[in-house]
């Protein structure tokens, strides 16, 4: 019975799949199981994984695009390798496997894309141009240099941070993809949301939006006292309308940082609260909208 079937424990269900594939099932015999029992929408990535293979291994032409799917949404070796392995076997789907695989692969643990490639008999090194080579189209471009691929600004991490926060929240290869960067650039947003966070809070919209790479401070004790003065003078301007803090004077923020740096006991040829500094701080700390460029205000 159905009810009976639902109230089985996942394990029981997999143990289930296992015994099926002992044998070829007709087309016919697979649909009336996946009508009866949902297997394909199931949520359960070990009854898909099960539930894919049978219907791999009795050339299911129907659950092509729901494997797609599934080898694009997760990359365990557990589960990629025997599906591309039985896609691969089958030479109608053998093409399939390998555009999958190529449109894939940079988003796979380095070990598992390795093995993949050799069971797909592709080579790492020159799989893309073999591969296109022989017709087989891909999505994948080659693997960019450090720092040369798309960055995002402040605006797109703080996207990041809340689609992460939300109930359900995506998964992070699903907004890597959206923002076509590698998953590690998600994963590294999520861990410094704190500090994002926290730089977005001075910043206007136009500064989230072009705000991009942000270099670490060398001193970062001394911005971190100079912007605790730059927030007790925001709150003692913030009620007195004929004084604007975006006045504050760059030449007054540097000598408050020469203090600063001088009571941390920094010597003055390692910090010099320089001009390039200045800006740096600005654009570091998300400050456009408060502190003034050197070029508006410097006094002569």
């Amino acid at each position: 019975k159905v009810s009976e079937f639902m109230n089985w424990t996942t394990l029981q269900k997999v143990l289930f799949l296992d015994k099926l594939l002992e044998n070829e099932l007709s087309a016919a015999v697979l649909e009336a199981l996946d009508s009866t029992y949902s297997f394909t929408v199931n949520c359960n990535s070990e009854i898909k994984f099960k539930w894919f293979l049978l219907n791999l291994k009795s050339g299911s032409e129907f659950i092509l695009p729901f494997v797609e799917k599934f080898l694009a949404s997760q990359g365990r070796m557990k589960f990629t390798r025997p599906l591309y392995r039985q896609l691969s076997s089958n030479e109608q789907t053998r093409e399939f496997g390998k555009n999958v695989f190529l449109a894939n692969s940079e988003y796979y643990h380095p070990i598992c894309r390795s093995i993949v490639a050799k069971d797909l008999g592709l080579a790492m090194k020159r799989s893309l141009s073999r591969s296109l080579s022989q017709g087989v189209t891909s999505p994948l471009v080659p693997k960019r240099k450090r720092g040369s691929g798309p960055r995002l600004n402040d605006a797109q991490r703080l996207e990041i941070i809340q689609k992460r926060r939300i109930l359900k929240p995506p998964s992070m290869r699903s907004i890597a993809r959206e923002y076509n960067v590698n998953e590690k650039v998600i994963r590294n947003v999520i861990a410094n949301s704190v500090e994002i966070e926290a730089r977005s809070l001075l910043a206007d919209s136009h500064t989230r939006e072009t705000m991009y790479r942000v270099a670490r401070p060398k001193f970062p004790i001394l911005e971190e006292k100079l912007l605790e003065w730059i927030e007790s003078e925001k709150a003692e301007y913030q009620n007195n309308e004929t004084v604007k803090l975006g006045n504050l004077s760059p030449t007054l923020v540097l000598a408050k940082a020469r203090q600063i740096a001088h009571s941390l006991s920094i010597p003055e040829k390692n910090f010099k609260a320089s001009w390039g500094w200045y800006e740096k701080f600005r654009y570091r700390r998300g400050l456009g909208g408060t502190l003034r460029q050197k070029c508006e205000s410097r006094e002569t």
